[in-house]
């Protein structure tokens, strides 16, 4: 059974390093054992194999995984072609216990309000938010002119997401909410690349448009053409970040009617164009197998 971290972050974080890793494929994971520091490793393309004090795993697009301090990993395995990868170090503010999956949900009390947690190896729900986090992340540590503090909150804000995004998958088990609308949801994710309409999606579970609507309303708080609309719009945002295609390929890609209405539906739920949402993140330090320079422990964690 997979295990969950238990975090205090009553104080930030301390910072320690961070990037994005590109490989053409065949990239291995060195053999080592952090040095009292944790890391993220997110999957953005592709699938990397790793052994974690013993056991493999496949980590996969969209998946995430926590490798604590002072246990052996490495790759046991070349990492798939074009696969990419965040990798972000950090230092916890406070006490770590793990406990069973089952065991966490107890941890959503007042009394421990300051606390998260987050499983070892797990997918993520909604992957963008990730991005986004972790792009400001890579932003503020490669910036001179930034504080560390700012790079000490925004890796706590990751795990604080990380901590979200579990807590959301275990309360959708414990709510049941039907199965038959979890499919939805996840076709419409799959599709959201497609000219959607609420009438194509009701023909293709066999409901009235009318029902449809009614169970977006109650189990999600918004019409099925908001969801789905929100859905293209995170889409949009990791590819604006991600990669080097153009406003109109991504809108041609997501099924925007004209690449005029994606800039208006981006900009109504961002607050911002799709070109400024893209140049809000332009310092990100990349490594490949070639290039991994060490880098020092922050200073406040040197004894």
């Amino acid at each position: 059974m997979t295990k969950v971290y238990i975090f205090d972050v009553q104080n930030a974080f301390t910072f320690f390093k961070a990037g994005q890793f590109v490989t053409t494929g065949g990239w291995i994971h060195k053999n080592i054992v952090n040095q009292g520091d944790y890391e993220f490793m997110v999957v953005i393309s592709g699938c990397i194999y790793l052994t974690i004090d013993g056991i493999e795993y496949a980590v996969k697009k969209h998946e995430c995984i926590l490798i604590p301090p002072y246990t052996r990993h490495f790759g046991y395995k070349g990492a798939d072609k074009n696969s990419t990868h965040y990798w972000m170090h950090f230092f916890p503010s406070g006490p770590v216990s793990f406990s069973q999956v089952q065991e966490s949900i107890s941890l959503k009390n007042e009394r421990n309000y300051h606390k998260i947690c987050i499983p070892q190896y797990f997918q993520l729900n909604e992957f963008e938010k990730i991005v986004i986090l972790s792009k400001q992340l890579l932003d503020s540590a490669n910036d001179l002119y930034n504080s560390l503090l700012t790079s000490n909150f925004a890796i706590t804000s990751i795990a604080i997401e990380l901590s979200n995004q579990y807590n959301k998958q275990l309360s959708s088990q414990k709510n049941k909410v039907p199965t038959k609308f979890e499919l939805i949801t996840q076709w419409i994710r799959i599709h959201s690349h497609e000219n959607l309409t609420v009438q194509t999606i009701a023909e293709e579970f066999q409901l009235t448009p009318t029902y449809l609507s009614q169970l977006f309303k109650k189990y999600k708080g918004i019409s099925t053409i908001q969801y789905i609309n929100q859905k293209k719009i995170a889409q949009a945002a990791e590819l604006l970040i991600t990669t080097d295609k153009t406003i109109k390929e991504i809108s041609m890609e997501l099924g925007f009617s004209s690449e005029k209405y994606f800039m208006k539906v981006f900009k109504l739920t961002n607050k911002l164009t799709p070109t400024e949402f893209r140049n809000s993140f332009p310092k990100t330090y990349l490594n490949n197998h070639s290039v991994d320079p060490s880098f020092p422990k922050p200073k406040q964690m040197m004894t």
